[in-house]
């Protein structure tokens, strides 16, 4: 079974042998900096740090089967590949690369009870470790780390009437909700987080080498 400490520490060549185009990599580990930068000065009840980071880590594995590539470029080949083995829907695809890799179940799981559309009920039961892998997600546009509401003017932007579905119609407001019980018990002011911040991180520096 491959645990959440495993996957922080082996995350680079779990990513090799997974279809995860760069850009796609540098989103997962971005939301994981995120995601493990507000762990680090969590000052809340206990956490499982690695298996938030490790959610971050694994959460649009799948993505590859959404994404557009040239006709000719070899990304291209392996989406054609992946569509064709597991199908064209992104979170099915996710969950069949987990069970593939024999993910611990608990971190599957993690990432399933962090819907968007289930927010409010993980904040109900202030299940901290899935709002904050949720949180971190929802920092990180596809180009940068940036501030809820940029974030969501760029999911509004893509996909217009995003947060007017009747699935995502509490979305926004519990966003806000979260980021203020986040900030509660963090120590670091979560509106400093940002690329700058994140830049000199582990799982960053490491893409740059």
């Amino acid at each position: 079974m491959l645990q959440a400490t495993q996957i922080v520490q082996e995350r680079e060549a779990i990513f090799e042998s997974l279809p995860i185009p760069p850009f796609l990599k540098l989103h997962l580990l971005r939301v994981a900096a995120v995601a493990d930068t507000i762990c680090k000065s969590w000052q809340g009840p206990p956490l499982d740090a690695d298996a938030i980071v490790a959610a971050s880590l694994f959460h649009d594995i799948g993505n590859i089967v959404k994404m557009q590539f040239p006709a000719h470029d070899p990304w291209r080949r392996r989406q054609v590949a992946i569509i064709a083995q597991y199908g064209s829907d992104e979170n099915v695809v996710r969950d069949m690369l987990l069970q593939k890799l024999d993910v611990d179940s608990r971190i599957q799981t993690l990432i399933r009870l962090s819907r968007g559309k289930h927010l409010q009920d993980r904040i109900t039961e202030q299940n901290f470790e899935a709002m904050i892998y949720l949180y971190a997600d929802n920092r990180v546009m596809p180009q940068r780390i940036c501030s809820l509401p940029e974030r969501m003017a760029d999911a509004d932007q893509r996909y217009p009437g995003y947060y007017a579905r009747t699935e995502n119609a509490t979305l926004r407001e519990s966003l806000f909700k979260v980021e203020a019980l986040l900030q509660e018990r963090t120590s670091i002011p979560l509106d400093l987080i940002s690329d700058i911040l994140i830049a000199e991180h582990p799982f960053l520096k490491q893409t740059e080498r």
